[in-house]
């Protein structure tokens, strides 16, 4: 293949060329060059005056150029030529240090800083602008100058940047003064502490105590401990725990530090459950055993905060406590922290937990599902008992996607590799196979069934099935392999080279890594981060942190996390979607099936949904929709999911019943957010109506549901669509039952509040089931 090169000129207008000698013009007229509109005069000239250097001829002309012309930038263009020409003396630079242009001060504050040590008149000139310069810019130049400047003669300057409240949001300031402070850390710890914690810039502190204990040595511990004692304030004192924690990363024993068990005992049974869990965790690592039991009454408590459960389980998985597997296996019946269970369930060797998981699996959601299959793949015991569901037809073998295959063979077990080629069929492939194979995905991407054309919908379904949990496309996603939205995946031979043939060519930072942990636990993943005592690994579902001490053997793998021929078990028209979905411009609904129903809405948060989150929220399981001042335009809290024929129950309570809301089904997204189709009404006069929203044909049913509510208080709401078939029933008495044949028979979910008055609408204990046609019921009869 011979590649061609082309060249292209981009001009504007009708230029003229001139052919010019700037080498024949005398110092005086390079000078006036400096103010010329065309900035390659303005550098060529100052480059020969560099080379020709200064004369008090050239020194007065620039000087002029500085103090009185009226445009900075010509100003910054004598100051940078004078300085080229090394004529920028300190008496000059504490001149312009008092200029009335804040980009003059910082420029002159740069290049000083830029030949040698500071005269001592100009550090002390910095001081001061550091303390009271009315200007972000100058402190922003200050703060980077301030790295060239020897670390004994930048306290004050630090300080002082540091002490600047106004700063705190700047884009740039709080991150460059940490900078600034870092490695002053070492010189004098006591120093860089008392500026962090008179510092009005929140991460000051912790950056510098992580500073502190980064090489996590007792003595480093110890100071952080003796630091903590003395502190009084409980926001400081998570600071420090927090700190003191990091310190400790992924070690599960050490040594007791002085004062601890005094801190223990002010923190670890305090009203605060917050700093109580972060002493217990680290009383565990100082090997108090008696926390234990606090933490699992914590995990089993589902009165106490999620985050404080999920941190109590965390810690309890990180030590290994005694009967953490039989306590995980108990809390999958708990449905907030299923997922935690299932993930953490791959950390302990224990016969029940395959047979537990697999008892489970037909009531897990699509994310959840992956947890426990990651899980189940992640032990050579596991993965037999996993392999044996499939050939039982207990499982489906569809579900055992790629990357867990990957997975499994890396266990190194002859007996599951052998069950896999049984059951999955594993073929290693040639790059003449590899090639055939791309060839036949080609033939399959340009056939094209007119009575079945590529479903973009289902195709996002397919993503969100097999690639999701990696990749991010259109904002949503994982973060294991790259983003995908900028790139070429409307080129159907990029794309089939990567998805079938993806270790061809690996980028460094995503070659994995298979640890053996001495336990029989098999990681395959992504290092995130090496320590002296840690490995952070994404795997393909989690981030796991990993003593060294645990580790077996690591070795990187010449294999992609992503394996050959992920789409062996799609049927042509899904490639073809999945293709289309790939290719699209944005994003889409994605088709609801199953497997992804279950994530209709999680009763936690708005994951899956697209709406206003100043009007929308979730409190204690409910949807809210919530206006005090009244709405302009009707606004949609809307579901990623589209839906055909489906069963839509529901509780709604809606305050004052005088004013309007409404459920949308089989709709979609229009321009400004609106939603366009049916739906099913909400509010005095409209109870269980349905209507065709932002349509033409408008109330399509009359009948009255008011009679059947329960004003300002819950009420039951059922939304049935089969075929052309629609119901609606309030309190278990049926509104509407219409035939609209001409209607859309598929579409999304909303959620929607009117425009006018003040309002508050509540949805609860949503329930979204698929419903076959009734043509299909009897097909299958």
């Amino acid at each position: 293949m011979i590649a061609r090169l082309r060249t292209f000129k981009i001009i504007y207008g009708n230029p003229q060329p001139v052919q010019v000698d700037l080498q024949k013009l005398s110092d005086a007229e390079l000078v006036d060059l400096q103010l010329h509109r065309n900035d390659w005069y303005v550098r060529q000239s100052r480059r020969i005056l560099q080379e020709r250097g200064l004369n008090n001829l050239t020194r007065q002309k620039l000087l002029r150029i500085i103090f009185t012309h009226e445009d900075p930038t010509r100003r910054l263009r004598g100051i940078w030529t004078l300085h080229v020409m090394q004529g920028l003396d300190p008496n000059l630079q504490l001149q312009l240090l008092a200029d009335d242009n804040p980009y003059v001060r910082g420029w002159v504050i740069q290049l000083a800083t830029e030949r040698g040590p500071l005269a001592p008149e100009l550090l002390a000139r910095f001081e001061e602008l550091a303390k009271s310069d009315p200007s972000p810019v100058v402190r922003l130049y200050l703060a980077s100058a301030v790295q060239r400047i020897p670390l004994e003669s930048r306290w004050n300057i630090v300080a002082a940047l540091a002490a600047h409240a106004e700063d705190v949001n700047d884009h740039n300031l709080p991150l460059m003064n940490w900078y600034a402070l870092e490695p002053l850390v070492a010189v004098d710890r006591d120093h860089a502490v008392a500026i962090a914690e008179s510092s009005p810039f929140p991460h000051l502190l912790p950056f510098t105590l992580r500073r502190i204990g980064a090489d996590g040595s007792q003595e480093s511990v110890n100071d952080l401990v003796d630091r903590l004692d003395r502190v009084e304030s409980p926001d400081r004192a998570a600071i420090y725990l927090t700190s003191i924690q990091q310190a400790l990363q992924g070690k599960r024993e050490f040594l007791l530090p002085n004062h601890w068990n005094s801190i223990a005992a002010k923190y670890s049974r305090g009203m605060n459950p917050d700093l109580a869990l972060q002493t217990r965790i680290l009383s565990l690592t100082f090997g108090d055993l008696s926390v234990i039991s606090g933490l699992r009454e914590w995990v089993q408590d589902e009165k106490q905060s999620l985050p404080l459960r999920r941190s109590a389980l965390q810690t309890l998985l990180q030590f290994r406590t005694e009967g953490i597997a039989v306590l995980l296996q108990q809390i999958l019946a708990d449905s907030a922290l299923r997922g935690d269970a299932l993930r953490g369930l791959a950390t302990v060797e224990d016969a029940q937990t395959p047979v537990i998981i697999l008892g489970w699996y037909s009531k897990l959601t699509l994310d959840e599902r992956r947890d426990a299959l990651n899980t189940l793949a992640s032990r050579a015991s596991f993965a037999r008992e996993l392999i044996a569901a499939v050939e039982s037809d207990k499982l489906p073998r569809t579900d055992l996607s790629a990357d867990l295959i990957r997975q499994m063979s890396n266990l190194k077990d002859p007996e599951i590799d052998r069950k896999l080629g049984e059951v999955w069929g594993i073929v290693r492939q040639s790059s003449a196979d590899k090639q055939k194979l791309i060839a036949r995905y080609q033939k399959i991407l340009r056939e094209r069934d007119f009575d079945n054309p590529p479903d973009i919908h289902l195709g996002r379904a397919l993503f969100q099935k097999t690639c999701a949990q990696c990749h991010t496309l259109f904002g949503e996603g994982g973060n294991v392999g790259p983003e995908l939205t900028g790139s070429n995946r409307a080129n159907a031979d990029y794309l089939l080279s990567n998805v079938l043939d993806p270790s061809a060519v690996m980028a460094r930072e995503y070659q994995p890594l298979i640890i053996a942990l001495k336990d029989g636990r098999v990681l395959t993943g992504l290092l995130k981060e090496r320590t002296a005592t840690s490995l952070k690994v994404q795997s393909a579902n989690e981030l796991v942190l990993v003593p060294l001490d645990d580790i077996e053997l690591e070795k990187p793998s010449d294999q992609s996390m992503m394996p050959d021929n992920l789409w062996q078990n799609l049927s042509s028209h899904e490639v073809q979607s999945l293709a289309a979905y790939l290719a699209g411009p944005g994003q889409v609904p994605m088709l609801a099936s199953p497997e992804n129903v279950q994530s209709f809405f999680d009763g936690r948060s708005l994951k899956g949904w697209t709406g206003n989150l100043d009007l929308w929220s979730v409190e204690e399981g409910e949807i809210i929709g919530r206006t005090t001042e009244g709405l302009k335009r009707n606004e949609f809290l809307r579901s990623h999911l589209m839906v055909g024929d489906f069963e839509l129950s529901l509780q709604v309570k809606f305050t004052p019943n005088s004013e309007n809301a409404g459920i949308q089904f089989r709709s979609r997204e229009i321009e400004d957010q609106f939603v366009k189709g049916y739906q099913a009404d909400i509010g005095q006069g409209w109870w269980g109506k349905i209507y065709d929203e932002h349509g033409t044909r408008g109330v399509l049913s009359k009948a009255d549901g008011d009679r059947h509510i329960k004003p300002d208080d819950w009420n039951d709401y059922r939304i049935i669509a089969i075929g052309p078939r629609l119901q609606t029933w309030i309190n278990g008495h049926k509104v509407t039952d219409i035939e609209d044949p001409i209607g859309e028979k598929r579409g999304i979910i909303a959620l929607q509040m009117h425009s006018g008055k003040p309002l508050e609408i509540r949805f609860r204990d949503l329930q979204l089931n698929l419903t076959p046609r009734f043509e299909d019921q009897q097909a299958a009869k």
